[in-house]
C-alpha cells in the first residue's frame, strides 16, 4: 500500500490481483501487457503515456478502496480536476514503485535472492 497526493488530495493504492481484474473489466486489455509496453521509459521518455500512467492510479486505488461503488475511470477523471502532471514527477515513481511491487513479487524475490547470493559467495 502506497500513498500518493493528487491536487492536495490523499489518494491511497494497492496493487494486487484484484487490479488485474479490476483493469480488465474497465479497459478491456491485459494489465501486463500494458504494462511491459512502459519498460523502456527510462531510455525512452518518448514512450511515457500520462493516460496509461492515470489508468493505473485508478486501478491501485479502486483496489484499495474495493467498493462496488467506484466511479469508473472517466467519471473518476472528471472528479480530478486540474491534474499538474508534469511537475508531479514524485507521484508517478511512486505510482510505478507500487505497480512493480505488487505485481512483478516473485520477479523481486529472485532478484534478492541471486544478490544475496553473490554475496554470499565472495565471502
Amino acid at each position: 500500500m502506497r500513498e500518493i497526493t493528487i491536487n492536495d488530495q490523499t489518494v491511497r493504492l494497492k496493487a494486487s490481483p484484484l487490479s488485474l481484474f479490476y483493469w480488465r473489466t474497465e479497459f478491456n486489455s491485459d494489465l501486463m501487457g500494458d504494462f511491459m509496453k512502459m519498460k523502456d521509459i527510462e531510455q525512452d521518455h518518448s514512450k511515457l503515456d500520462f493516460v496509461f500512467l492515470l489508468q493505473l492510479v485508478w486501478v491501485m486505488q479502486k483496489t484499495y478502496e474495493n467498493v462496488k461503488s467506484f466511479p469508473t475511470f472517466p467519471k473518476w477523471l472528471e472528479s480530478m480536476d486540474d491534474i499538474d502532471l508534469l511537475s508531479n514527477q514524485d507521484m508517478f515513481v511512486a505510482v510505478m514503485e507500487e505497480a512493480q511491487a505488487g505485481f512483478f513479487r516473485g520477479g523481486t524475490r529472485k532478484q534478492q535472492y541471486k544478490q544475496n547470493q553473490r554475496k554470499t559467495s565472495k565471502r
